[in-house]
């Protein structure tokens, strides 16, 4: 295909249901392609910005996420790629990533006295994405009127404030979101009025533009923009008019083309004005938003009316207990660490899992799970071998506990010369012991029986050694993102070199996988899950 073709198959693809393996399988693809190359050419860079719109588009942002960065570590550096990378990575959370990536664009184009024409179309855009990375930094930080985040609420109007003032005609829609969040900010205070004189004459003003721009549209035959109409639909919410904002906000959704716009416009009535579903006057706007959203293969918005004044909890996380932390630190007795004996050099990472968990005929065995990559098996050492690689006899296998005075003992684990099971580096990545004197102090795992999927509540945890004596553990950012035919979970739980080999845990604290390996561009880490090694070992039974 040519390029041209290609983004019109790509664009089909977004529109079509049921997309998410094809729209995966092109994007690893293209992250291949990236990878063996040494830099992206001149000529590429513009299919890799159309893309990126694409999947913005489609609120594919995980997938935008990766191939962002792949192309911006190949040196395919573009303003537009980096400021839609900037939208996706707020709407996957990450808030600081995006403002890393977005001060230093506002800083230079502000001080910049010939811009331009991208330069200055794209200014007000980094302005807007920067007041929205603010905003959200606040709000998921759930403020009330005790610890308000009052900072980053400023920062977010000022920095719509900075938009707006670039052409006061033209950047309505920084000018509307001063106003909420603005307003948002009176609310949770607990202000009555949750408008101020001046913020009320500007909504009144901002209105006025708006009004007037859809006049002229279709005074002139031209369809109406249906941002303007959302624009306006938000400042009737913020002047009190509802059944006029039902209205617009109707015109609105019946001509969205794609999922990304109302569930935006949703967010923001949710969010900035306290809107509900189920109550005045959320019932008579956000039903035909989250429709269309629908409509379009978007998620649907779903609320549940919570009492005022009660506690509750914002975004995929949840808290845990003190004893799931106690069983948690618990199964670090259970982790190995490797290292080549005569080298005395610590390679990875393996741990001790009860046979039967992981195969039925391995009833009463207890094993030693790591990677093919730290362990490849016996002598003579295969071709397909990693050249760090050690063979069983080679490694030494010991176990770190803390006795009850808090002293960290070790323990030398013994194994049996010949491996229960092995696939190479460029397979399964793994290899299975035997342990034939277990340590008393030594906690067995156990493997999950369950398939895992991914979504935001699907979290992941590490345990590994890098070098050290101190076990370390994998905490942060760990959202399962996808599950790969071959077998391979994907997962943002950041690692680095000597976890190879490690457990890798869900949320019942059963081991899922054995953490393998980095993806080509280091975007996020890759294990093997223990379903597809069960699979495969039934497969040669």
């Amino acid at each position: 295909m040519t390029r041209d073709e290609e983004l019109k198959w790509l664009q089909e693809t977004i529109e079509a249901d049921e997309n998410e393996e094809s729209i995966r399988d092109w994007l690893n693809d293209k992250l291949a392609l990236l990878h063996q190359a040494n830099q992206v050419p001149s000529g590429d860079v513009d299919f890799y910005v159309r893309s990126v719109r694409l999947l913005r588009s489609g609120r594919f942002f995980h997938s935008l996420d990766l191939l962002a960065q792949a192309v911006h570590k190949k040196g395919g550096w573009a303003l537009r790629l980096v400021v839609d990378w900037s939208q996706a990575l707020i709407y996957l959370g990450r808030f600081t990533a995006a403002i890393e990536l977005l001060m230093p664009i506002r800083n230079e184009l502000m001080a910049k006295p010939d811009k331009t024409p991208l330069e200055t179309k794209m200014l007000p855009e980094v302005l807007g994405h920067l007041g929205r990375a603010y905003k959200d930094l606040a709000i998921w930080a759930r403020p009330n009127a005790i610890e308000p985040r009052l900072d980053d609420l400023q920062r977010s109007i000022d920095y719509y404030r900075q938009g707006y003032d670039l052409d006061p005609n033209k950047h309505y829609w920084h000018g509307v979101n001063l106003v909420a969040v603005a307003a948002y900010r009176n609310r949770i205070l607990g202000n009555t009025e949750l408008l101020s004189k001046t913020d009320k004459e500007l909504a009144e003003q901002l209105f006025g533009v708006v009004n007037q721009q859809i006049d002229d549209q279709r005074d002139e035959g031209k369809s109406v923009e249906f941002w303007a109409l959302a624009t306006r639909g938000e400042l009737h919410v913020a002047l009190g008019r509802y059944e006029d904002a039902a209205n617009d906000y109707h015109g609105f959704a019946s001509l969205c083309a794609d999922r990304f716009a109302p569930a935006s416009a949703a967010r923001q009535l949710q969010q900035l004005w306290g809107l509900h579903e189920n109550t005045p006057p959320g019932y008579q706007i956000l039903p035909s938003l989250h429709n269309r959203s629908f409509e379009l293969g978007g998620p649907v918005g779903v609320q549940l009316q919570a009492s005022v004044g009660l506690e509750a909890m914002f975004g995929p996380d949840r808290f845990v207990g003190l004893e799931w932390w106690k069983r948690f630190l618990d199964l670090s007795n259970g982790v190995v660490r490797i290292r080549d004996k005569a080298l005395e050099h610590w390679l990875g990472t393996g741990f001790l899992v009860s046979g039967e968990s992981v195969w039925e005929p391995w009833k009463g065995k207890t094993l030693l799970v790591t990677c093919n990559h730290v362990v490849y098996g016996c002598e003579p050492k295969p071709p397909s071998a990693r050249p760090n690689a050690i063979s069983v006899e080679q490694a030494g296998y010991w176990l770190l506990f803390s006795d009850p005075e808090n002293k960290t003992l070790s323990e030398t684990l013994e194994v049996a010369p010949n491996p229960l099971f092995t696939s190479d580096a460029n397979d399964l990545d793994v290899t299975i012991l035997e342990v034939t004197r277990p340590v008393s102090a030594s906690k067995t795992l156990v493997a999950s029986d369950s398939s895992v999927r991914p979504g935001l509540k699907t979290k992941l945890y590490i345990m590994g050694y890098v070098g050290d004596p101190e076990l370390k553990v994998s905490f942060d950012d760990n959202v399962l993102l996808d599950v790969k035919p071959q077998g391979w979970l994907c997962y943002r739980t950041p690692t680095i070199g000597g976890f190879s080999g490690g457990p890798v845990f869900d949320r019942a604290l059963k081991v899922v996988a054995v953490h393998s390996r980095a993806d080509y561009i280091g975007s996020y880490n890759m294990g093997m899950s223990i379903e597809m090694i069960r699979s495969r070992l039934s497969q040669s039974r």
